[in-house]
């Protein structure tokens, strides 16, 4: 196998703006090729570099020539007479008995590694940093990034595999400031010093774009063989929805409108278009049966919540005596109360359509919510104060 590669590259610019700030502006970027020992990862679409020497090759044990449809309609497909089970006529044989009689006899699956995993990155990262100050100090970043993940699958082509990866855009901010001196305005005496001397405010800012979501298909009580015939088999090829319509709902639709029940918050809720009577034309269907099941949606169809969060730490030293030293310090963490919310439909990895075969229906009821939150210090948790005494000597 070729061995595996990274590239990085950068180009900076650094400037001294004035009033002890630097900014600094780059491009980022990196690739690899030839990525190995990571395994296929259908539903997350990670980079794959494993294949199977002994499998079941699409259409083997079912063929998407359409023999008939069921009561709801949805095409059945047609089995291969040869690897159907003779007690259970309606049924394909096991997967290994199968593959023996196709590939190596009393051999399951052989596992092959290969170099095939690849990835690239491109960033616009800038800072603006004052490290030096009389009262304020801060270091401030913001990142816009790209990644692209290409996941290998041994039947398709690695250009129908290419996924975007984490959020887009990111701001951190650290900032220190100590409150300038009153004395000059209340002269320097016990109580100025005491009250109002030697007072700073840290904090901590975070603010983050949304993750990357797709919308992935599911389907229950499938006929034998569908989509690909490979049931239970890695590197299958993975279940993708086709994407035939406008992703969301129109502006304005309210959940309860959309069939959802009266007490779902419109806050905690993603309008996307899964059908039904506020859309003729769903946003994402079944695949067509001569796709084996792999879909023409893309792997990111849109993003997650933002992310915000501020911490906040106030402090005062207290001069007792010489070499003695009292220190307070209040913490507050998620500062300002913000909710984080999660991603939509935690139960899921992706927001996912469950379709049912035998009738066609889309059963999955959180398709869309949210139903979890996320955040600092711990997800789901809300404004903490902690507050310290502390002597020095």
């Amino acid at each position: 196998m070729p061995n595996p590669t990274t590239n990085n590259w950068s180009l900076s610019i650094q400037r001294d703006i004035g009033k002890g700030m630097v900014l600094d502006v780059a491009y980022v970027g990196n690739n690899a090729h030839h990525q190995q020992g990571v395994a296929q990862n259908a539903n997350a679409m990670t980079p794959g570099t494993q294949e199977n020497l002994n499998p079941i090759v699409p259409g083997t044990v079912w063929s998407p020539v359409q023999s008939g449809v069921n009561s709801a309609g949805l095409p059945l497909g047609t089995l291969n007479p040869k690897f159907v089970n003779p007690n259970q006529p309606s049924q394909l044989l096991p997967i290994d008995l199968i593959r023996s009689m196709i590939g190596y006899a009393g051999i399951g699956e052989i596992t092959k590694f290969t170099a095939s995993g690849g990835s690239n990155y491109n960033a616009l990262q800038v800072q603006l940093n004052k490290r030096f100050g009389k009262s304020l100090t801060f270091t401030s970043n913001y990142t816009w990034q790209k990644t692209i993940t290409f996941a290998h699958n041994q039947y398709i082509p690695d250009n129908l595999t290419k996924n975007v990866a984490n959020r887009k855009h990111a701001v951190n901010i650290n900032t220190t400031y100590t409150i300038p001196s009153a004395m000059r305005f209340l002269g320097n005496n016990v109580l100025t010093r005491s009250v109002f001397e030697g007072w700073r405010v840290d904090s901590v800012m975070q603010f983050f774009s949304g993750n990357p979501l797709g919308i992935t298909c599911t389907v229950q009580n499938a006929p034998p063989g569908y989509p690909n015939g490979q049931a239970g088999v890695p590197n299958a090829v993975p279940l993708r929805c086709d994407q035939v319509g406008d992703v969301f709902l129109p502006e304005g639709t309210t959940p309860t409108a959309a069939g959802y029940l009266a007490t779902t918050d419109p806050r905690l809720w993603y309008p996307v278009n899964a059908g039904g009577a506020l859309s003729t034309k769903p946003a994402f269907t079944l695949p067509a049966l001569s796709t084996y099941g792999f879909g023409n949606a893309p792997p990111t169809v849109f993003w997650g919540p933002i992310f915000k969060n501020v911490d906040l730490a106030i402090s005062k030293s207290f001069p007792v005596k010489e070499g003695y030293r009292v220190e307070f310090r209040a913490d507050m963490l998620n500062a300002f109360n913000w909710l984080n919310l999660g991603d939509p439909s935690a139960a899921n990895p992706y927001t996912t359509l469950q379709y049912n075969y035998n009738n066609g229906a889309q059963n999955n009821s959180n398709f869309g919510q949210i139903t979890t939150q996320t955040g600092l210090p711990a997800p789901g948790q809300q404004r903490v104060i902690v507050g310290s005494l502390r002597f020095k000597f």
